[in-house]
């Protein structure tokens, strides 16, 4: 049963994912972008002008990982408190 809660909840995101990507992001390039700001440190990003930039893509990007996982984590303990 834990097999089928998984699989639902791991398509909940992905929905959720697809829902929220055109929402959050305007395109892939933007979604890169946002990437590449997250993974360089805030240091490099005050020293070439670019540090409020980085903190809100940084931000976007937390935002939709954090919606994302938690509708699939939400939809895994609802059905396993549901069903059982």
């Amino acid at each position: 049963m834990t097999i089928l809660f998984v699989g639902v909840a791991l398509t909940v995101a992905f929905f959720v994912g697809r829902l929220l990507f055109g929402i959050i992001f305007t395109n892939s390039e933007d979604f890169l972008d946002c990437v590449g700001f997250a993974l360089t440190p805030d240091i490099f990003s005050l020293f070439r002008g670019q540090y409020f930039e980085d903190m809100g893509k940084s931000f976007r990007l937390t935002a939709f990982m954090v919606a994302v996982g938690g509708s699939g984590a939400l939809t895994y303990w609802g059905l396993k408190s549901l069903i059982g």
